[in-house]
């Protein structure tokens, strides 16, 4: 099960079981794409040249703009105050001044709870589980 953070914790409520347990966890699908995140974001862009755009640089004052930003990868660097990273995460830690878990929620790319899917992973179980035991009855009343 590679990719999913999922461990076994005691049940304090029988000693002899277990019971699964998900911690948060960041995923990347969940993130804005950069194009709508910097036009958010910037007052003005430039017209894309190359994947590339121009804008005023929130990092120091600025009249001229020197930022350019990726509007595919994320990624922004500015020509004045040397300001850089590779994404959308970088520039919201880079600009506010907090970390990286802080960042990714405030993108919304910070799951609580279980893993994606791992509701459904559960469901499947059970519906084969079901089915298993309702053929096994059929067969038994024969």
């Amino acid at each position: 099960m590679k990719g999913r953070s999922i461990f076994r914790i005691p049940d304090r409520r029988n000693r002899d079981s277990f019971r699964c347990a998900a911690t948060n966890r960041f995923s990347r699908e969940l993130l804005p794409p950069p194009a709508t995140f910097y036009a958010r974001e910037l007052s003005k862009l430039s017209r894309p040249s190359r994947g590339w755009a121009r804008a005023i640089c929130p990092f120091h004052k600025d009249r001229n703009p020197s930022l350019s930003v990726n509007l595919q990868t994320g990624g922004f660097l500015c020509f004045s105050c040397q300001a850089k990273g590779g994404s959308v995460i970088d520039f919201l830690m880079l600009r506010d001044g907090i970390d990286f878990k802080t960042a990714a929620k405030l993108l919304g790319a910070w799951t609580h709870g279980t893993p994606a899917g791992w509701h459904g992973d559960l469901a499947r179980q059970r519906r084969h589980r079901e089915e298993r035991d309702a053929t096994v009855n059929q067969v038994a009343h024969r």
